[in-house]
């Protein structure tokens, strides 16, 4: 089993304390997030690990360089020439998992507990293209999904009533936010763009006519955090400390 671990990203709403760190560095109940995520990554086998960089690039490097042994290889991906966005990350590194039946793309600033042998035996049983873990959302931007399927009918903005709409069939629909956790199989690389620079959102909208790219709601018993903002990260850090 192979994965993406997506450490790129600036950490603009997490400054100060990204000032002289990278996001993905950042600790959180004393140890940095990119350590958590590859704890998951080694908790469900994966044995390869493309990391991609960008801000700060060599600390990420250099922390890699400095770890413990995990029975994982890492592979860094060099976007410091240029930022590529999640879509574009994965582009940049498709040759590398065009022969795997699946594999996991991960945010390298989500902590959650939630099985991810479960999403992988889920998104293999039901034959989906990319299984995208979602979890009830009060936030303005949001995936709609068909209610019994599970399959993505549409992105919306409630606040600018922005939509792109996939699927118009009339049945009910579940709103959820994405998680940035996902397992993808290659079928997907025949929907990248030509541009290089996309988000996976992008992706996933593109190839919904015609893949299964389906939710897996994040299960009752786990919990998630998202730790992209400094109060975020703090709601992380009581949750932990608690544990």
């Amino acid at each position: 089993m192979k994965a993406l671990i997506l450490a790129a990203g600036l950490g603009t709403r997490l400054q100060p304390l990204t000032t002289y760190t990278p996001k993905s560095l950042v600790h959180v109940h004393n140890k940095p997030l990119l350590a958590y995520a590859l704890e998951k990554m080694a908790a469900c086998s994966v044995s390869e690990v493309v990391i991609n960089v960008h801000y700060l690039a060599e600390q990420i490097i250099t922390f890699v360089e400095n770890l413990p042994d995990l029975g994982i290889k890492i592979i860094i991906s060099d976007e410091r020439e240029q930022l590529l966005d999640t879509g574009g990350a994965l582009k940049k590194t498709a040759a590398f998992f065009e022969n795997e039946t699946c594999f996991l793309v991960y945010n390298a600033d989500v902590l959650t507990n939630v099985d991810l042998r479960q999403l992988i035996t889920t998104h293999l049983s039901q034959q989906n293209d990319a299984s995208l873990l979602v979890r009830p959302t009060q936030s303005a931007r949001r995936l709609l999904f068909d209610a019994q399927s599970l399959d993505l009918h549409a992105w919306q903005n409630t606040v600018t009533k922005e939509e792109i709409r996939i699927h118009t069939e009339n049945s009910l629909e579940r709103s959820y936010g994405f998680c940035g956790v996902q397992c993808l199989s290659p079928s997907i690389f025949s929907f990248f763009p030509k541009k290089t620079i996309f988000s996976l959102i992008d992706l996933y909208l593109a190839a919904a006519q015609k893949l299964s790219i389906r939710a897996y709601p994040l299960p009752a018993a786990n919990w998630w955090f998202d730790t992209g903002s400094i109060e975020k990260l703090r709601a992380a850090e009581n949750y932990l400390r608690k544990e």
